[in-house]
């Protein structure tokens, strides 16, 4: 195996483990028409069962890259049109001066959102 492809099946690892795989991902795209980073950081939100810092969550969507200059206000700018396209009964609440998370009753309200209109929305 060639090291580049080596460093592929990593990143689609991690990726996985972070809750923004592409199987984790789908599923929600479908059912709420959304997609890029919102959809990135509502698998990330769907994953964890804390809450996720704005710093973790740019990191997340953009990588540690020498050289960026990125504003963590482009993450609650993403949370606040996510925010518009989940259903009634979910939230995605904000732990003032840390991130954002979603609590277990959210979590299972969307699940069962995704499983209605056909997707799998698997226990995370």
């Amino acid at each position: 195996m060639s090291e580049i492809q080596r460093l592929r099946d990593r990143v689609e690892e991690l990726e996985e483990l972070l809750g923004i795989g592409r199987d984790d991902l789908a599923q929600y795209r479908d059912a709420l028409k959304v997609k890029g980073s919102k959809l990135k950081i509502l698998g990330a939100l769907m994953k964890r069962n804390v809450t996720i810092s704005r710093a973790a969550l740019l990191t997340m969507l953009q990588g540690a890259r020498p050289g960026d200059i990125s504003d963590e206000r482009l993450i609650d700018v993403h949370v606040c049109t996510l925010r518009k396209r989940l259903p009634t009964g979910v939230t995605i609440r904000t732990d003032w001066g840390v991130g954002y998370y979603m609590d277990r009753a959210s979590k299972d309200a969307l699940r069962r959102f995704v499983a209605e209109r056909g997707g799998h929305a698997d226990e995370a």
